[in-house]
């Protein structure tokens, strides 16, 4: 068999031997033959095309290819994903955006490398430059949205291998959450507001203390599921994220019994003449918008630095790890201490009931029901934590 004419185009020459077109291009001084598949030359031309297209695709910078990606109407991922039927939210688009602009951007050698020339070294490379700026967290998302530009990138075809397929994340002892004593708990709640901001501040704090509720759990409280005459609150629902609300953690509903101490605070709130409410929300702006995250963090480190400073409470709490769900861990541990029973508690906080095997089989704890009157002894015994008597 003769090879036929020799056409150049672009990097790629296209020749026929036998009965299919050939092309070849050079990698440095390596020539490498591949075949087109195609036995007609136009069908041989859209080959080469589609190559050339990736070729010039591939001679991009990390930044030039990236640049699209993580933006909600632009990125490549996202439209694919959401074509095939598959889901991707919003908030991982947007965060996974930031991470691109304010660590992978931002470095002095990666973001200028020619996609088509990253090696695994160069991945690894940026991991051990970023570990000077960031947390081992922090890295490892850093790390995983290029790897899913890179892992994209050769999905379509416009890199020939993907070099982030093998790079793992950094593995890091979790560190254990700290908890706070009998004496910082009745010093964070025994004045109002004291160390919190406000009453606002105070309630919402105070209650994930006395009653272990959940940061979403409590900022989707609304006035309807606050009873004050019976004395109880219905856990109803939770935030998911920023938008979306639905059933607690446990996927249960449940109506808890609380003291005079949770809901005395709670009743001057609603009194509050001066708060403007467009919202039933218990917690919320001024303009009757919900409170986030962010703002539960920010609150409570406020609080801390207060009551280090003002009283040397809660000293050294950044290095002890506590955090807002400490209150959580803090009630769950001190109930426990003073002999409660671990099933209500565990009711109390709920808690799924495959937690509480082996303590009840399967079917006990499917037929087992908490209405409130049947854990109100353990109202006195969280007041008793709280109380400097």
């Amino acid at each position: 068999m003769v090879a036929q004419k020799y056409t150049q185009f672009g990097h790629y020459t296209l020749y026929k031997r036998g009965n299919r077109w050939h092309y070849y291009y050079y990698e440095g001084h390596k020539r490498v033959r591949k075949s087109t598949g195609k036995a007609k030359k136009s069908d041989a031309l859209d080959v080469i095309s589609q190559l050339m297209e990736a070729k010039g695709k591939s001679d991009k910078t990390f930044r030039e290819y990236a640049e699209p990606f993580f933006v909600w109407d632009t990125c490549p991922r996202v439209k694919r994903r959401l074509d095939e039927g598959k889901t991707i939210g919003q908030t991982h688009v947007k965060k996974s955006r930031a991470w691109l602009e304010n660590y992978v951007f931002k470095d002095s050698i990666f973001p200028h490398l020619q996609i088509s020339v990253i090696r695994r070294a160069d991945i690894l490379d940026l991991r051990n430059r970023l570990r000077k700026k960031a947390g081992i967290n922090t890295v490892n998302k850093v790390i995983s949205t290029v790897k899913t530009i890179l892992s994209e990138a050769h999905f379509r075809e416009d890199i020939s291998g993907d070099p982030g397929a093998k790079i793992g994340i950094i593995k890091h002892e979790k560190k254990e959450r700290g908890i706070l004593s009998r004496d910082e708990l009745v010093f964070l709640f025994k004045d109002i507001p004291g160390v919190w901001d406000n009453l606002q501040s105070y309630c919402v704090f105070n209650i994930a203390a006395k009653t272990g509720m959940r940061c979403g759990e409590i900022l989707a409280l609304t006035w309807g599921v606050v009873d004050f005459e019976n004395e109880t609150i219905d856990i109803r629902q939770a935030w998911k994220d920023a938008k979306t609300l639905g059933l607690p953690k446990s996927n249960k509903k449940r109506r808890i019994p609380v003291s005079s101490s949770v809901l005395n605070p709670l009743l001057n709130l609603q009194e509050e003449s001066i708060r403007i409410r467009d919202t039933d929300l218990v917690f919320c702006y001024d303009d009757g918008s919900r409170l986030g995250v962010t703002w539960w963090k920010k609150a409570f480190s406020r609080a801390m630095n207060a009551a280090e400073k003002t009283e040397k409470a809660c000293t050294d709490w950044i290095e002890r790890n506590i955090t807002p769900h400490s209150l959580r861990h803090s009630l769950n541990s001190h109930l426990l201490a003073t002999g409660t029973d671990p099933i209500k508690v565990r009711a109390y906080m709920g808690w799924s009931d495959n937690v509480f095997q082996p303590v009840l089989t399967p079917v006990q704890a499917g037929y087992t029901r908490w209405p409130p009157e049947h854990l109100r002894d353990l109202v006195p015994a969280i007041d008793k934590i709280f109380s400097t008597v």
